[in-house]
């Protein structure tokens, strides 16, 4: 979703496998369907697989993660800068 001031990307449900914020923010990932990631590493070597994460922060510090219990969703909301 894209407002004025940010953009969200919302995903339903939680982050997998015990996988945390903290973690994330390392570089550390879990596929969700380990058999699409393979496709995709094949078909797309240079996209660096669970590296997105690691990447959107070093252009966008200031990223915020929401992993939340209640709503069993996970957004990710990057600021924009004002114009």
């Amino acid at each position: 979703m894209f407002f004025f001031d940010r953009v969200e990307i919302n995903s339903p449900g939680l982050l997998p496998n015990k996988l945390t914020i903290e973690n994330i923010k390392m570089g550390i990932s879990h596929h969700r369907n380990s058999t699409l990631a393979s496709f995709a590493f094949k078909l797309l070597p240079s996209l660096e697989l669970g590296s997105g994460i690691k990447r959107a922060l070093n252009q966008f510090p200031d990223i915020e993660f929401d992993n939340n219990h209640n709503l069993n969703s996970f957004r990710v909301t990057i600021k924009r800068k004002s114009i």
